[in-house]
């Protein structure tokens, strides 16, 4: 059912993008979301014996994937900026090169070249580590729960290449990255926590 349900949202995606009428400053990481969904679906699939289904719904995401991601960076740089209590979603770039990469790997053991993937993801969380060096300064909103996975689909996919890469830097990469998003979510958590009660007793 989830298939179906994610195929019907991607069909009628494009078919508003065909329709046009999109303005630039609309664009936003959020539609990473439902048109690049299908990266995330070969693990608990495979778990499921439904190989064909993933290996169709990972095809047409990673098709996507770098043409959103490219539109997305041009938005970023020749649009205007977003507002900062919106600022957070940013990080859901991180979530295609890293599962992409990841998740690649499970349909198709021998593409090596995945792991170029990999690289930018770590570069990119850098770069946008640096531009949210001030984030405990913007607005607290659900925005910010766009932090959390992300951050775990770059753990996810720094540890993969951890275990399968002796030596080096990345045992260090994956757990600077696991323990970042340990960190996060408890962050975002507690904040959601203590804005809900802070609403509740406001209510009273």
């Amino acid at each position: 059912m989830s298939f179906v349900l994610l195929l019907a949202f991607q069909m009628f995606t494009l078919y508003r993008w065909l329709s046009g009428g999109i303005e630039l400053a609309q664009l936003n990481a959020g539609w990473l979301i439902v048109m690049v969904g299908g990266i995330v679906l070969p693990g608990p699939a495979f778990t499921l014996g439904l190989a064909e289904a993933a290996r169709f719904t990972f095809g047409v995401s990673a098709t996507v994937a770098p043409i959103l991601m490219a539109l997305l960076l041009y938005r970023a740089a020749f649009g205007p900026a977003l507002p900062e209590p919106l600022r957070p979603s940013w990080f859901i770039l991180l979530v295609p090169p890293s599962l992409i990469y990841a998740n690649g790997l499970l349909l198709f053991p021998e593409a090596a070249f995945l792991e170029n993937l990999f690289y930018f993801a770590v570069l990119l969380a850098v770069a946008l580590v640096i531009y949210a060096r001030g984030f405990l300064r913007w607005p607290f909103g659900p925005a910010w729960w766009a932090f959390t996975f992300p951050l775990d689909a770059l753990a996810y996919a720094a540890v993969r290449f951890a275990l399968t890469h002796d030596g080096g830097p990345w045992g260090w990469v994956a757990g600077i990255a696991l323990g970042a998003a340990i960190a996060v979510v408890a962050l975002v958590l507690l904040r959601t926590l203590a804005r809900a009660r802070y609403l509740f007793a406001k209510r009273l």
